[in-house]
């Protein structure tokens, strides 16, 4: 189903492929970083995006915005459901950085259902 689904996506075969193997590995509720994906097949991130926007339209992923400090790259463990909600400031607990949330904003994705 997976496969007939990025049918549609710029990706070729071999990358379906690629992208189906370790999207096996994440399961109901576990979250999805674009670029973790691209670290593990080498597929580009905007291919990436594209495949995961196939299966947020199909209601298999949902969409979140995460916040990682521009400073230290850590995550601030903050996760906004629409970038509306997305407060104008945060703050590292980890290096004490204070930044703009826009800038630190990442988009990643979590599993809301099975094939």
């Amino acid at each position: 189903m997976l496969e007939t689904l990025l049918q549609n996506s710029q990706l070729n075969k071999t990358e379906v492929e690629k992208f189906l193997e370790v999207y096996s590995h994440y399961k109901v509720g576990k979250w999805i970083y674009p670029g973790a994906m691209y670290r593990m097949t080498n597929i580009s991130i905007v291919k990436i995006y594209g495949a995961l926007n196939i299966l947020e339209q199909k209601k298999m992923v949902k969409s979140y915005f995460e916040i990682i400090c521009e400073e230290c790259k850590h995550t601030t463990t903050q996760i906004y459901e629409s970038f509306d909600n997305i407060p104008q400031e945060y703050f590292c607990d980890n290096c004490g950085h204070k930044g703009n949330t826009v800038d630190g904003a990442i988009l990643i994705y979590k599993v809301i259902r099975d094939e």
